[in-house]
């Protein structure tokens, strides 16, 4: 008999044929269509000449002779092999083994047989039995690894880590160590032996850390209060090859080193580098000069030297190159007009001619930065979108928290190893709790980091949301702008896949990559917006069904808001969006006059072509700015009347010869 095995080999190589020419030779038939091989004698064995009986019963054995011979070049090996551990090695398996041997795995029995040639099946024996050890091990360690974690401060974690923290000799190859900056935590993922020789060698090297008071100067001691003590540690000692830190304990300022050598060297560095310096000001009018006035508005640039020096040159330049004046109109409602319905005029003249013009307000050099909102700079407030889109799909855009939106899926603006540190990551993170780092984790350790453009789906835990869609954008690149305009329209097509994949019908999506990855916010929001509407084109188009019937582009940003609103209003225009502006305000720079009503995007454009007429009619010269304003509001002053319009959306004015007031408007009837 033939194992099956090398028997469903030698039918699927083709080799039969040869083995029945090499049978031939001893006048035997071979047939191995059945599981039983069948030999038979060949008719040619009685025609040949000087036959006798003894070759005659002589046959059976030399036909089995040969047919063993030939059947020993083929061999079989076989392991134990269990369903889950095939599943997890079946991929390996077949790209080792390939075509050369046949494989066959018997779920039933647990046996997985390899057949095939015996040198062919010899060198696969050692490879196979490496693969199906790694696989075992890897199940046993997911089975009973455990997560643990140890309080430490950021700066005693910069310490370990100079002193070998992930090389320490108690750590395993297959250990995972993580730190969490915000919880300061360290984290340990592994085998409970793993885990407490590792946590041993963490607390063996606390408690031989060295430390010692720094006495230095109160105004020193104000500046190392006011910064992070991490980074300072790290400018001021690690990167110069120094393993200590400080910290701020009980208002003193604490040196904590590996050695009392470490120690020694950090104060004297320290006291090197930091100092402090009193000036006498004699004058104490100089103090009140602008540039000392803490409340005044201005331009804050920090970061690295090197690069803040040439952009302080830069906004000198810009600001030297600026030109002001004031224009007084005295006019009376001429302030309320061009802080409601004229506040579109000011702004078209930004954008038409290249000016800003400011109206003066008694505080405005007093105002407080924490009163600025980012509000107050936007063109027209706080707007939103909505895009009815063929097929039942509703794209809308607007600001909310993504954290709290009631939706079935959110996605997540994630980073290659899923470390969830900052930004939307960070308070998803926080508002779902810590299992959504666990489920995160589970996957980077089986799978991998991701690649930008990727995306994967978790469940949500504490979030109102079902799941949440982990999206990895590209780090932005000015060389290569076509690739990161790639990688983003495909973490957004990845994203919508995967909510669709389980059965979504809304998903939240904010302005990925625009954050800490440094991609401008116009290119993000464009490229979002084009992706979401090619999207749905697509299944439009080949008639396939998709269970998102609502996409919300969000952000708790206005000006971001606003971003992705312009955007989408560009490439949906075929689809007619429904543009919402804000109620009027009555108060600070973001005040423009409007009600909180809904334009078509044709509509919007009318209105704002129509605006263009009224202008154009009015202005004669450019340069004569003065006579404009004092024409534009010769025509909103109804005698007295300027009230009439109140809470409504003044498109137009005209006053006849005789006198008569016409004032075109947009808003309910029972407003007049």
């Amino acid at each position: 008999s033939v194992h099956p095995a090398i028997r469903e080999f030698i039918l699927k190589k083709g080799q039969s044929s040869s083995i029945k020419d090499q049978m031939s030779s001893h006048f035997c038939q071979i047939n191995m269509d059945t599981p039983e091989v069948l030999l038979s004698p060949d008719q040619a064995l009685l025609k040949q000449k000087r036959v006798t009986r003894r070759h005659i019963d002589g046959w059976s054995e030399n036909a089995i002779h040969a047919f063993k011979k030939i059947i020993s070049n083929y061999t079989t090996s076989e392991w134990p092999v269990s369903h889950a551990l095939w599943s997890k090695v079946e991929s390996d398996v077949k790209e080792v083994v390939k075509d050369q041997v046949f494989t066959d795995m018997d779920a039933s029995k647990g046996v997985l047989t390899l057949a095939g040639m015996t040198h062919e099946i010899t060198g696969l024996k050692p490879i196979m039995e490496k693969i199906l050890k790694t696989a075992t091990n890897q199940m046993e360690r997911e089975k009973n690894s455990v997560t643990e974690y140890m309080e430490i401060s950021p700066a005693m974690y910069s310490l370990l880590e100079q002193d070998g923290l992930k090389n320490a000799p108690a750590v395993s190859p297959d250990l995972h160590i993580d730190y969490n900056k915000k919880m300061n935590r360290l984290i340990f993922s592994g085998l409970y032996t793993e885990n407490l020789a590792i946590k041993n060698w963490v607390l063996e090297k606390k408690i031989n850390m060295k430390q010692k008071s720094l006495q230095i100067d109160l105004s020193v001691l104000e500046f190392l209060r006011s910064v992070d003590c991490d980074e300072m540690s790290r400018d001021l000692f690690i990167s110069h090859g120094i393993t200590a830190v400080y910290t701020i304990e009980n208002g003193d300022v604490v040196l904590t080193g590996s050695t009392e050598r470490a120690l020694t060297e950090a104060e004297i560095r320290a006291k090197r580098v930091l100092a402090s310096k009193n000036l006498i000001v004699e004058d104490q009018g100089v103090l009140q000069m602008a540039d000392f006035d803490s409340k005044r508005p201005w331009i804050k640039l920090s970061g690295e030297r090197t690069f803040v020096q040439p952009a302080i040159t830069f906004f000198k330049k810009l600001a030297d190159g600026l030109y002001t004046d004031t224009m007084t109109i005295k006019k009376a409602g001429a302030k309320k007009y061009f802080k409601e319905q004229g506040k579109l005029i000011l702004s078209m003249l930004l954008k038409e001619k290249g000016f800003m013009v400011v109206l003066q307000e008694d505080d405005m050099l007093d105002m407080e930065e924490d009163e600025i909102t980012e509000d107050s700079y936007e063109d027209f407030g706080q707007v939103s979108c909505e895009v009815q889109m063929p097929g039942g799909v509703t794209v809308t855009v607007k600001k909310a928290d993504i954290c709290k939106i009631n939706v079935d899926a959110v996605v997540n603006a994630a980073n290659e190893d899923l470390m969830h540190t900052g930004g939307v990551a960070l308070a998803l993170l926080q508002a779902a709790g810590p299992c959504l780092q666990q489920y995160c984790d589970l996957h980077t350790k089986e799978n991998g980091p991701l690649k930008p453009g990727d995306a994967i789906i978790t469940d949500a835990g504490n979030l109102p949301c079902k799941y949440v869609v982990h999206a990895v954008g590209p780090r932005f690149s000015n060389s290569d702008r076509n690739t990161t305009v790639q990688r983003l329209r495909r973490a957004v097509r990845e994203s919508l896949k995967q909510a669709t994949s389980k059965n979504c019908s809304s998903i939240a999506i904010p302005v990925i990559s625009s954050g800490i990855f440094g991609c401008p916010l116009s290119l993000c929001t464009e490229s979002i917006a084009k992706e979401v509407r090619e999207f749905i084109e697509d299944h439009n188009r080949r008639g396939f069904s998709s269970t998102l019937t609502e996409i919300h582009l969000v952000d708790n940003n206005g000006s971001t808001v606003n971003s992705m609103t312009q955007a989408v209003r560009k490439e949906f225009a075929a689809y007619n969006p429904k543009m919402t502006f804000p109620q009027t305000k009555r108060h600070g720079l973001s005040d423009y006059g409007y009600r909180h009503e809904s334009y078509s995007d044709q509509g919007h454009r009318n209105y704002g072509q129509t605006i263009k007429e009224f202008e154009s009619r009015k202005v004669h010269d450019n340069r004569d700015f003065e006579r404009q304003a004092h024409g534009r509001k010769e025509t909103s002053s109804y005698d007295g009347r300027s009230d009439i319009s109140e809470g409504l959306g003044v498109l137009e004015t005209k006053t006849t010869q005789d006198g008569l007031n016409i004032i075109l408007c947009k808003g309910n009837i029972q407003d007049a």
